[in-house]
């Protein structure tokens, strides 16, 4: 991670990294996706639940049934962002996520500027962010097509969020504060969750999304830390390496060497 992709990262909350994602290894995953979507389709009638409805349906157990989606949890163009700005990272949750017209996510932070050791802080020059996003493009986003909307700076706000759960309620003065991310196809971008977001699909276009999330592991939650999803995974990982390191359960945190880079 360069000085200036520090800073910038710093300053917004986010940064989008381009082409992280092959060509070729785009198209297979892709390929596979295609049969999610069709799971997907169907899912939409059935009745709504936390992860998903009749426009929003994503799926968490994709990385245990897809095999092909492992080499993304320790891509090497963003392995490195992930050991600069995570300390002793865990994967907390990996997704694959489509949604349809009309289908949002509310708007939302995990900032809590008066418990700062919950929150995003930088200190001696490195970046100690609790819970790291890392959302991978599968197609081309493009304006109003479900983009990631971002209050940029927001992970240093000195007051909590007060404002309305949806992007399309917001009166103008406040909406004006988000900024859409376009996104290319095997493009990544990488934000805070301690930083205001939302999205909002308003085309016709289903959109398609791989979400990660690295957290601090004496801070993980979610279906890793709470319902050990991968510790099969865990398991299967060869000693020493990257995926070994990232899958392993909180309280394996401290039992565990992190690798070094080149692994």
């Amino acid at each position: 991670m360069t000085p200036q992709e520090k800073y910038i990262f710093d300053i917004r909350g986010y940064l989008i990294i381009e082409d992280v994602i092959e060509p070729d290894y785009l198209e297979a995953l892709n390929d596979r996706l295609d049969r999610w979507e069709e799971k997907a389709m169907e899912k939409r009638s059935l009745p709504a639940s936390r992860t998903h409805n009749s426009k929003n349906v994503c799926f968490f157990e994709i990385l245990n049934e897809e095999p092909l989606f492992l080499d993304l949890v320790t891509n090497p163009k963003i392995l490195p962002y992930v050991d600069a700005m995570v300390h002793r990272p865990i994967v907390e949750q990996f997704s694959a996520c489509f949604r349809w017209k009309g289908g949002d996510t509310g708007v939302h932070a995990g900032h809590t500027p008066y418990q700062a050791i919950n929150s995003y802080q930088v200190s001696e020059g490195r970046i100690y962010n609790n819970h790291l996003r890392v959302v991978y493009a599968m197609k081309d986003i493009g304006p109003g097509e479900g983009g990631i909307q971002i209050v940029p700076g927001s992970h240093k706000a000195n007051l909590r969020w007060e404002g309305v759960g949806h992007l399309p309620d917001m009166e103008p003065s406040v909406r004006e504060l988000f900024v859409e991310l376009t996104m290319k196809a095997g493009s990544a971008l990488l934000f805070t969750h301690d930083a205001i977001h939302a999205s909002i699909n308003e085309s016709e276009k289903v959109r398609r999304l791989i979400h990660t999330a690295y957290n601090f592991g004496l801070f993980a939650r979610g279906w890793l830390a709470d319902h050990a999803d991968y510790e099969r995974l865990f398991n299967e990982a060869p000693e020493g390496t990257w995926l070994k390191y990232l899958l392993r359960r909180p309280e394996y945190m401290d039992l565990i060497p992190k690798p070094d880079l080149e692994q």
